[in-house]
């Protein structure tokens, strides 16, 4: 099950149409597993998350969505709204 519904995210990308829904589905699946595999194991099986969590699957699935393409020749940067939505959530350990 999706912290985030498709519907959620099509509201956020502010998209009426159906023709990309397998696309945002997968960005969003992709966004929701890659936020819980960061935030530790104790995220992995949760149904339900607090709004910074969703806000952060919302915004990283956006992203995913809005820059489909290879990134090479652009400058990579942190999102800081992406950690500080998350970082009081991490429950990883660090060997």
């Amino acid at each position: 099950m999706n912290l985030v519904t498709l519907e959620e995210m099509k509201q956020h990308l502010r998209i009426l149409h159906e023709f990309d829904d397998a696309t945002i589905q997968i960005y969003l699946d992709s966004a929701e597993q890659h936020i819980k595999n960061f935030l530790g194991n104790d995220w992995i099986k949760t149904t339900e998350a607090p709004a910074p969590i969703k806000s952060a699957i919302l915004l990283l699935g956006a992203d995913l969505y809005q820059n489909r393409t290879m990134q090479a020749d652009q400058a990579l940067n942190n999102n800081r709204a992406f950690d500080l939505l998350l970082g009081p959530y991490i429950t990883k350990q660090v060997h």
